[in-house]
C-alpha cells in the first residue's frame, strides 16, 4: 500500500507486480501501473491513472480523470467529475457501484448522463455496471452486458448482442432499441 500525499503532482510508474496506490486529495497524479493485478485511487482533483498490463481496478473518485485500463479485464470507476473512461484491449467494465445516487449512463451518448457519469466519456468498455440505486442504462452499438445492480433500473442495449442483466428490483429492459 503507497500512499501519495503532500505535493502539486505526484507522477509514479509502478513496476512492482500487484499493489494498491492512493493519490491524496491535495494533489494531482499520474500513476502508471505497468504489471500486475493493481488497484489505483485518485484524489478529488483531476488525476491520471493507467492500468496497462493486468486485471486491474482503476478508481478516478473525485476530479476530472483520464482513466486508462488497457490490457487486461479492468474496472474503472469514474466517480465524481467529467471523466475519460477507456478500457483498451480486453474486457473492461466501466462501473458506478460506488456512486452514492442512481445515474444515467449512456454509451453513445455521454450528454444524457448524470450525477457520478455526468460528463463521462466511454472508450473500448465491454460492460457496464450501475448503482445502488435506481439508474437508466443505455448500451451503444456494440454488443456488451449492462448490470443494474440494486434498484429499479431501466435498461437497453441499443443494438448489438447485448446481456442485459436488471439484478434486484423492479427493472425494465430493452434489447435493440
Amino acid at each position: 500500500l503507497v500512499i501519495f500525499q503532500g505535493g502539486n503532482i505526484a507522477v509514479a510508474d509502478i513496476v512492482a507486480a500487484a499493489d494498491t496506490w492512493y493519490a491524496g486529495d491535495d494533489e494531482q497524479v499520474i500513476f502508471n501501473a505497468l504489471n500486475g493485478n493493481d488497484t489505483l485511487v485518485g484524489g478529488n482533483l483531476a488525476d491520471a491513472l493507467a492500468g496497462f498490463n493486468g486485471n486491474d481496478v482503476v478508481n478516478g473518485n473525485g476530479g476530472n480523470d483520464l482513466l486508462y485500463g488497457y490490457d487486461g479485464k479492468d474496472t474503472i470507476i469514474g466517480g465524481a467529475g467529467r471523466d475519460y473512461i477507456d478500457g483498451g484491449e480486453g474486457s473492461d467494465t466501466a462501473s458506478y457501484a460506488t456512486s452514492r445516487s442512481g445515474v444515467v449512463a449512456n454509451l453513445a451518448n455521454r450528454y444524457a448522463n448524470t450525477n457520478d457519469a455526468s460528463g463521462d466519456y466511454y472508450v473500448s468498455i465491454e460492460h457496464l455496471f450501475g448503482t445502488g440505486y435506481s439508474d437508466r442504462l443505455y448500451g451503444n452499438s456494440a454488443g456488451i452486458v449492462i448490470t443494474g445492480g440494486n434498484g429499479s433500473d431501466s435498461i437497453a442495449g441499443a443494438g448489438g448482442n447485448d446481456a442485459l442483466v436488471g439484478g434486484a428490483g423492479a427493472d425494465r429492459l430493452w434489447g435493440g432499441i
